[in-house]
Formats: C-alpha cells, structure tokens, sequence
C-alpha cells in the first residue's frame, strides 16, 4: 500500500525480478510511468493448481478467488495492458504447464471488446494439451464489481 492508500500489486518478469506494479483504489487500476510490460502479478503457486487464471487486474484475480474458494488455481494478471514481451512471457509459462490443466480466461464482461479481444489473443497460443475455458462476471463490468455487488446485496 502506498502513502495514498493505494493497493499496489508487483509485477515481475520471468525471472522473478519485480519491473512494474498495478495501482488500485477504489476509481480505477493503473500502471505507473516507467513500469515496463514485461510481467504480471502473480500468485504463489501451489502443487494442487489444476487451474491457470489469467485476468486483467490483480484485484479481479482475488475478486474471483473469493467468489470461488474451492477452486485450486494460479492467478496472473497482466495489469489492464497485454504487450507483446508479456504475451512471450505467457507463451513460455503456458508451455510448461502440465497436460490438463485448464486455463481460466476470466476479463471483464461479455460485451467488453479488449476482453474479447485478449481471449482470442490467449486461445491462439495454447497447446492443444490444455483446456481453455472462458469466465464472464455475471450482470457486471469485472469480477471485483461483481464481488461488491453481492457484498451490498445489489
């Protein structure tokens, strides 16, 4: 968290070191000036993951963990942004993923073009070893929007 009360997320490349972060506060998600697109945020894996979440923001991966507890999953986020090292970042992890592990494309809303847009981008590149399945927020724009409308009972 940053002197704003801002939720800051580390985004680190495929080595590990930290090359951007996402900003979240309740108006909006950002990436700062400087950051460089070469990583996502990523969750600790566990031996258990049989899933791999993809979605656009950080705060939406934990939206979506919390509305599916039982779920063992690794979360990415790639920041609101795909570029083109982060989508060969992708590429490399997606390759040693072991054969039956089903990734998650979980963007915003059904009607949202980028997400649209993200999940043939993400299709293109998987192995047919994998599966892929798609998750749309019900009635809302993103998975933490959904979150807070079931929480204030909306």
């Amino acid at each position: 968290m940053d002197d704003r009360q801002d939720e800051l997320f580390a985004h680190r490349d495929a080595a590990g070191r930290m090359v951007g972060f996402e900003i979240k506060n309740h108006a909006s998600t950002s990436y700062p000036r400087g950051g460089v697109r070469t990583g996502f945020w990523r969750s600790n894996p566990l031996p258990s993951d049989r899933h791999y979440l993809l979605t656009e923001s950080a705060i939406d991966a934990l939206s979506f963990q919390q509305l599916h507890p039982d779920l063992p999953v690794a979360h990415r986020s790639f920041g609101g942004r795909i570029g083109s090292e982060q989508m060969r970042v992708l590429r490399d992890e997606i390759d040693r993923l072991p054969a039956g592990t089903t990734v998650l494309l979980a963007f915003d809303g059904a009607g949202d073009l980028a997400g649209r847009r993200y999940e043939d981008q993400i299709r293109a590149i998987l192995p047919a070893r994998l599966r892929a399945e798609t998750a749309h927020p019900p009635r809302c724009k993103d998975w933490n929007d959904y979150l807070q409308s079931l929480e204030l009972g909306r």
